[in-house]
C-alpha cells in the first residue's frame, strides 16, 4: 500500500502549482473597483460642495440677523433715552406743581416767598393755568 500525501502530490514531489492567468473577470473587477472608487470620490466631493454652499448661506443669514439686531438695539437705546428724558421732565413738572400747590396754601409772607424762590428753576415745566397762577403769585411777591 502506497501512502499519498494529503495535498495530492505524489511522494517526494511538491504539488504542481498552476500559474493563474489573468482572466477577463479579473480585468472587469479592476475596472469595477476603479469606477466604484471614482463614484465614491465624486459623491464625497459633491457633499463637500453642498456643505460649503450651506455654510456660506448660513453665514450670510447670521450676518443679516446681526445687522438687524444692531439696528434694533440702537433704536431701543434711543427709545430708552427718550423715555428717561420724558420721565425726568414729568418728575420736575410734578415737583413744580407740588411746590406751587404748597405756595397757594401758604399765606403771603416769608414762607410763600421761599416756596416761590424754589419754584423759579422749575417754572419752565409749568403749562397753562399753573403757569398763569405762578406768574400771578410771582407778581404779588414783588
Amino acid at each position: 500500500m502506497k501512502l499519498e500525501r494529503r495535498d495530492g502530490a505524489p511522494d517526494g514531489r511538491a504539488p504542481e502549482v498552476k500559474p493563474e492567468k489573468p482572466a477577463g473577470n479579473s480585468r472587469k473587477r479592476e475596472i469595477s473597483v476603479i469606477i466604484y472608487t471614482t463614484v465614491l470620490f465624486a459623491v464625497a466631493l459633491a457633499l463637500i460642495l453642498l456643505s460649503y454652499a450651506m455654510q456660506k448661506r448660513t453665514n450670510t443669514a447670521i450676518n443679516d440677523m446681526s445687522l438687524q439686531h444692531g439696528e434694533f438695539s440702537a433704536q431701543a437705546m434711543r427709545n430708552i433715552e427718550e423715555l428717561q428724558n420724558e420721565n425726568q421732565a414729568l418728575r420736575q413738572k410734578l415737583q413744580a406743581v407740588e411746590i406751587l400747590a404748597a405756595a397757594l396754601n401758604e399765606e403771603p409772607g416769608p414762607e410763600r416767598n421761599k416756596l416761590l424762590k424754589r419754584m423759579e428753576p422749575l417754572a419752565q415745566y409749568l403749562e397753562g393755568d399753573a403757569l398763569d397762577i405762578y406768574n400771578s403769585l410771582a407778581e404779588d411777591k414783588k
